[in-house]
């Protein structure tokens, strides 16, 4: 990325904001999470020795089950939409920006937003594959669990 004329690197609407697929991966594990609250749950308290007729309570949300498996699968496929896909530019904060214009060379400052956005991205990519094995393994459970019942 180059500077413009006005000091500022210039800015191309192809990358997503990262705070927009993260985002999506919180509402993934959390829907997935109330998700499996019907059958997960119960079956962690009661291997922990936490019993009692309140439990019943916990299946109120059996009804929501089918939404909110939806709403992880879609939060999912938008999230790893934005990371996964070729980014031709990458920007940077406009106070990063501001630094890296003054300080650095306008030939060096692009390596440097280049190595940034590179390595920024390698660890959502790696957040997103852990969430993601997590949302997925939330969600396989009330398939699995009645095979060990």
């Amino acid at each position: 990325m180059m500077p413009s004329t006005s000091g500022q690197f210039d800015r191309t609407d192809e990358q997503a904001p990262p705070k927009l697929s993260l985002g999506l991966l919180l509402v993934a594990v959390t829907s997935s999470l109330l998700a499996s609250t019907c059958c997960l749950f119960p079956l962690v308290l009661v291997l922990l020795g936490i019993t009692g007729a309140w439990m019943v309570h916990l299946t109120v949300l059996k009804p929501w089950v089918p939404l909110l498996t939806v709403i992880a699968v879609v939060a999912l496929v938008g999230s790893g939409y934005l990371l996964f896909r070729p980014v031709t530019s990458c920007t940077l904060p406009d106070d990063v920006s501001n630094d890296v214009s003054n300080n650095v060379s306008s030939a060096v400052s692009g390596a440097v937003s280049g190595d940034a956005c590179v390595d920024s991205r390698r660890v959502a990519q790696r957040i997103y594959l852990v969430s993601g094995m997590l949302v997925s393994g939330l969600l396989l459970f009330p398939i699995v669990a009645p095979i060990f019942y």
